[in-house]
């Protein structure tokens, strides 16, 4: 190994230093004479990287390591047939770049491998110490790996006009690699790109132009069909999905349904309007056709029967109702940890989960909902736990600091109640009056509006 340029003031230091032969195991540096430019000490000489002790190493001295110079060497002791050499070097003490030489009398060498600051490579994948894994389509240029970074498209920018990239956690590769080779939507016009990640189907638009009724391939092998949001027609590959897309955007479409029949999936027009209602079509000649429904996100099942031209509803009872106009779903809720005395998480009251609710625990205590930007907001729609409901005020924000009165409870306040306002605001709350211990708590708050112009 001739060092060309280190990665740190640190210099060359490797814990092992192996050789093996072609479709050979064993390491035929193992115990072999090591020599090398310098040695960092005694603690540190060539022959601790060739002992096949992880815990050792050689380490070139501290006068060289400003020269960016260095060398270490094995002699195997007779001519081998060689084909890879593995270094394992010291986190923070390796090269950028560096060189495989070997040499039949020790005095003349020749570089059999060269390793540079950026190593390139041509496939479609590549994992990192598993620890993530990405699967690139569509580029024309090569992958790179640097010793501190990564290129997944190393080249112009033409040669990446057409990429997708999908990234997966902490994976092996093993795995990234049969991800590689699983088929990914098509068609539709350039502008549009599309992947199939863990079932979730993701879409960008990447053109100054809307996108309507654009039709893409998503592939899909056996007798079941995956059907997401919005309208799709079943095929024996898979389905053929409806885009509709504003310029500029992106959206990922979580799968709602699997879909089977007991026979072939094709000639079906699904159309999901959300999590709890799918209407399909039978578009195909022929007899009347059994469509089994599965909530992906519940588990509940609904059979429809439709004859051949005709169009029958699946609804849904479990689960929480998606997409929603609610523009308090799931957003940021005030107080955080740690909440005052008696005081239940204000996050209970926009989980959209009627068996949960936020309790002020006393009098005067407020609930505070960031809508994530500011919006003109047209109305609340409240839900409280029981009928001895306190008495409350709905207020609105634009700096979550200065707030506005928007409604009132009425004298007998309802166990539902709705209010119609208009206001600019960022945040909304509701300020509850008078409280006793066994009054009820908010089981549900909804936001109504649209984003400010």
């Amino acid at each position: 190994m001739t060092g060309v340029q280190a990665a740190s003031q640190w210099g060359y230091s490797m814990y092992e230093f192996e050789i093996r032969g072609p479709g050979e195991d064993t390491n035929l540096a193992l115990g072999r004479p090591a020599t090398a430019s310098t040695s960092y000490g005694e603690a540190s000489v060539p022959a601790m990287a060739v002992d096949g002790n992880p815990a050792t190493r050689w380490a070139n001295s501290a006068a060289e390591r400003p020269s960016m110079k260095g060398w270490f060497a094995v002699d195997l002791g007779g001519p081998r047939s060689l084909s890879e050499v593995t270094i394992r070097w010291q986190e923070d003490a390796w090269p950028f770049n560096y060189r495989i030489e070997v040499s039949d009398d020790g005095q003349t060498w020749r570089t059999v491998a060269s390793v540079p600051r950026w190593q390139t490579f041509d496939g479609s994948w590549l994992n990192v110490d598993g620890r993530a894994g990405f699967v690139v389509r569509g580029s024309t240029n090569p992958i790179a790996v640097a010793p501190t970074a990564l290129a997944l498209s190393h080249g112009p920018a033409t040669g990446s006009a057409d990429m997708v990239v999908q990234g997966f956690p902490a994976q092996s590769p093993a795995r990234t690699a049969q991800l590689a080779e699983q088929p990914q939507p098509t068609g539709g016009p350039a502008s549009l790109r599309a992947a199939v990640s863990g079932g979730y189907l993701n879409l960008f638009n990447l053109s100054g132009t809307t996108l309507a009724k654009e039709s893409l391939t998503v592939p899909e092998q056996g007798a079941g069909r995956t059907v997401y949001l919005g309208r799709q027609q079943t095929t024996e590959a898979g389905l053929s999905y409806e885009v509709d897309l504003p310029s500029a955007s992106a959206a990922v479409q979580v799968p709602r349904f699997r879909l089977s029949t007991g026979g072939s999936p094709a000639g079906l027009d699904v159309e999901v309007l959300d999590s709890r209602h799918a209407r399909v079509t039978n578009v195909a000649a022929g007899a009347s056709v059994n469509v089994v429904l599965t909530s992906v996100g519940t588990g509940e099942r609904v059979t429809v029967r439709v004859p051949a031209g005709q169009t029958r509803d699946a609804r849904f009872r479990d689960g929480v109702l998606t997409p929603t106009t609610d523009l308090a779903r799931d957003r940021i809720t005030y107080p955080s940890s740690p909440l005052p005395p008696g005081m239940s998480d204000p996050d209970l009251a926009v989980d959209a989960d009627p068996r949960t609710s936020w309790s002020p625990g006393a009098r005067e205590r407020r609930l505070v909902v960031n809508l994530g930007g500011t919006h003109r907001v047209s109305g609340a729609v409240l839900h409280w736990t029981s009928p001895r409901v306190p008495s409350y005020v709905v207020e609105t924000s634009k700096d979550g600091v200065t707030w506005t009165r928007a409604a009132t409870s009425p004298t007998q306040p309802g166990r539902s109640q709705e209010f119609h306002f208009d206001a600019d605001a960022t945040y909304v709350s509701v300020l509850v009056g008078e409280w006793r211990r066994g009054q009820a708590g908010i089981a549900d708050l909804q936001v109504t509006g649209a984003p400010a112009p």
